[in-house]
């Protein structure tokens, strides 16, 4: 039998956006930004910094601008975040922005979290994997942030890499 998909309206979005148990945002802004639409449309997720993914809100909403998918998931689903609080997303990884994968904690929380699941890498990195950085980003087959998300280092360690201004004396 299949799942049915939750919808709840998005916090501090008046009724214009809702998003899904299963990290889906949809849109009533219709035409003209004013008029309600009949049927929302799902809005398409863009990859942001380290691999989270985002929308962008507009008006008429009171909420607009980007938004990361699983913030507007906990506030709809499990509440506003508590004072020193951050999103930890579980072992599925970044891209699911379900309800069952985020959830509320502190910084010391999420970052053991993301030492035991062994997505944040730690000291250097070996050559193999630098080449393999280098080749798949030359190759256009990866972006700095899917390589990124591979290897467990920031978008910007990357580009480093790729432009050499890190392990520049490694050769390919």
């Amino acid at each position: 039998m299949a799942e049915l998909e939750e919808w709840r309206p998005v916090v501090g979005g008046d009724g214009w956006y809702e998003v899904s148990d299963l990290g889906r945002v949809r849109s009533w802004v219709g035409r003209g930004r004013r008029r309600r639409r009949e049927l929302p449309h799902i809005m398409a997720r863009r990859r942001a910094g380290a691999g989270y993914l985002k929308v962008d809100l507009s008006a008429p909403s009171p909420r607009q601008g980007p938004a990361y998918v699983h913030h507007l998931v906990l506030e709809a689903f499990v509440g506003r975040r508590p004072a020193g609080f951050e999103c930890c997303h579980g072992t599925a990884g970044r891209s699911d922005n379900g309800v069952a994968n985020l959830r509320w904690c502190s910084h010391a929380e999420n970052m053991a979290e993301v030492t035991k699941a062994g997505t944040k890498h730690k000291g250097p990195l070996p050559p193999a994997t630098v080449r393999s950085i280098r080749r798949d980003y030359a190759l256009g087959s990866a972006t700095y942030v899917d390589l990124a998300i591979a290897h467990g280092i920031t978008a910007n360690v990357v580009g480093r890499i790729v432009r050499r201004e890190r392990y520049g004396w490694l050769t390919d």
